[in-house]
């Protein structure tokens, strides 16, 4: 699987994205070779789900909250019950980076929501995105673990629990600004290189390599696919108004991680890409190859 993590949000549009700009979101993802779309973190609009149907893109399908009260169950009911006639839901999650997932009480929650699920619908197993605590409370629960970053706890768990299938549910969430090739504090610029990521994440190549040298690993999520608008906290070079660790702008315009993701990392690109010292008086241009080539701008 090469997934996507997609949010149900647009940047410039908000919550009440159109049917139509479902489906332009989701031929851009698989435009770039894109396979499966998780819907991080709620359940997705039907128009999601029939263009998956249509267009063969795998969907994991992920509640809003990990919790066995009236609520949470209620909308853990709905989300199956909306999506389970659908033949591009491969997995149902129950959560996402929840605070009490490696807790007893986090496995008593999971346990409740599985049931439920299974009285619901039998025929598709259930995950929960972990970042960490792989291996401790819900996670032993889980039909398939689903791992959130934190690469270096993923080869421990699989070597303690070798028989339980394991995906990427997120991945990556480096940032870059289009078309800026040097860090720019001052105007929230970020270098559009494989370079700047936050503290929890990789670069990536780092990532991509990893997923791909194993076999056991059933593939990734990288996060987000789609500009989304900016959570209330800062990047790496300052407060922000749309997601910079997007594969595609909001425009639909493609960043640089989309050709350092096909050509399988930084080392394997053919063009000088991510590899020049050009700073802010570059541009990018389009190779015959589809990499971005570096070249000054004509005075």
């Amino acid at each position: 699987m090469k997934g996507t993590c997609n949010h149900q949000d647009h940047a410039g549009v908000g919550f009440a994205v159109p049917d139509s700009l479902h489906v332009w979101r989701l031929e851009r993802l698989k435009a770039m070779g894109s396979n499966a779309y998780r819907s991080t973190h709620h359940s997705p609009s039907p128009a999601i789900l029939d263009a998956c149907d249509r267009m063969g893109i795998l969907m994991i399908d992920e509640t809003r909250q990990m919790s066995s009260n009236a609520e949470g169950l209620g909308q853990l009911e709905r989300m199956v019950r909306q999506g389970r006639n659908h033949p591009s839901i491969i997995l149902w999650s129950i959560g996402n980076e929840e605070i009490h997932r490696g807790t007893e009480t986090g496995a008593r929650i999971a346990e409740t929501m599985k049931r439920k699920v299974y009285e619901l619908d039998g025929t598709r197993p259930v995950t929960e995105a972990f970042n960490g605590k792989f291996g401790e409370g819900a996670s032993r629960v889980l039909d398939v673990m689903g791992c959130n970053y934190y690469l270096d706890a993923i080869d421990p768990y699989h070597a303690a629990h070798p028989a339980m299938p394991i995906i990427g549910t997120e991945t990556g969430s480096t940032v870059m600004t289009r078309g800026e090739y040097a860090r720019d504090d001052k105007a929230g610029f970020v270098p559009a290189y494989d370079r700047e990521f936050p503290k929890w994440a990789t670069t990536a190549e780092k990532w991509w390599s990893f997923y791909d040298a194993r076999p056991f690993l059933s593939g990734d999520s990288y996060g987000p696919g789609s500009t989304i608008a900016a959570s209330l906290r800062r990047s790496n070079a300052g407060p922000r108004m749309s997601r910079t660790s997007a594969r595609w702008t909001c425009a639909g315009s493609r960043r640089t991680i989309i050709t350092i993701i096909a050509r399988g990392g930084a080392g394997s690109r053919c063009c000088t890409c991510s590899r020049t010292g050009i700073g802010r008086g570059a541009r990018a241009s389009r190779s015959w190859c589809g990499c971005t080539a570096i070249a000054r701008r004509s005075s």
